[in-house]
């Protein structure tokens, strides 16, 4: 794994482009993931803007494990960290507290402290500009270091929402991202759009900034009901695998239904397809 990753990457250089080495980089986090969980995804975040979003995401499921962002070959990615000037990681750790920067060569791992300032957790080398111009022969235990180095971030854990006060913390961050991301697209010809049906629809005199704040409160918690009737789904079609959750979400699909006619209905169904599944079932008018 890491001799190809290196090879992949032979002719780095510091005057090459950030995304020239991108899809050897990817690879080598696509095999580093599946030591752990093959359905982790790894998602490439082409960009709009210069620095307006990491390079790459990691996913479990719809939800965010991290972000991994990269810079060029020689990068002093610590200074880069400690400098309190770096807005650009200080937002991605709104967005996620868990961050992994790397210049291709150089991995360094990136959280909160207890101020909510960035703190370094682990850096790790796996070569040199001096070793790649050389035959390659990486040592194993490099390989299994970095294997270690990368348990810790991809079965990262975020700390856990236990009250309100919580709650409100965690959707602050992606909140403000979104709205600054609508006024910063504002005339953007979908977000204007958007601008239009909500003053035609819902107030007149709406201002622009107000609207942003309004539809990314919105947008959240459609996110976060999105989110929760996934996990919720997946939960049930481990009890009930007949019924399908996974696929149909809940809804009454035809093969949804007609396991309800041939089951009968769990007690999770909405009223409306216990009805439906007595009706369709006389003998089970008997039952409660």
């Amino acid at each position: 794994m890491l001799k190809e990753y290196l090879e992949g990457i032979k002719d780095l250089t510091p005057e090459s482009n950030e995304p020239t080495h991108r899809p050897s980089l990817y690879n080598l986090l696509d095999s580093l993931k599946d030591h752990f969980n093959k359905e982790f995804k790894i998602e490439h975040e082409p960009k709009r803007d210069q620095g307006s979003q990491p390079d790459f995401r990691i996913s479990y499921q719809g939800f965010n494990i991290g972000y991994i962002e990269n810079k060029r070959v020689g990068t002093d990615l610590r200074k880069i960290v400690e400098s309190e000037k770096s807005k650009q990681i200080l937002k991605y750790l709104e967005l996620n507290p868990n961050l992994m920067l790397t210049d291709y060569l150089n991995f360094v791992w990136v959280g909160k402290d207890e101020e909510n300032k960035p703190l370094i957790k682990r850096e790790i080398s796996v070569a040199s500009l001096d070793e790649l111009s050389k035959p390659l022969k990486p040592n194993p235990q490099t390989e299994r270091d970095l294997i270690g180095f990368f348990k810790g971030f991809f079965n990262y854990e975020a700390a856990p929402i236990t009250n309100a006060k919580d709650f409100a913390t965690h959707l602050s961050a992606p909140t403000k991202y979104l709205k600054d991301a609508l006024i910063q697209y504002q005339k953007d010809m979908q977000v204007s759009s958007i601008f239009k049906n909500f003053k035609e629809y819902l107030y007149e005199e709406l201002s622009f900034e107000d609207f942003s704040d309004a539809f990314a409160q919105i947008a959240m918690a459609s996110v976060l009901a999105k989110a929760f009737k996934d996990r919720e789904m997946l939960e049930l079609h481990a009890l009930f695998k007949e019924y399908g959750w996974d696929k149909n979400c809940g809804y009454g699909t035809k093969q949804h239904i007609e396991a309800i006619i041939k089951l009968g209905a769990t007690p999770f169904h909405r009223h409306s397809f216990t009805l439906k599944n007595r009706i369709l079932n006389p003998k089970l008018l008997e039952v409660e």
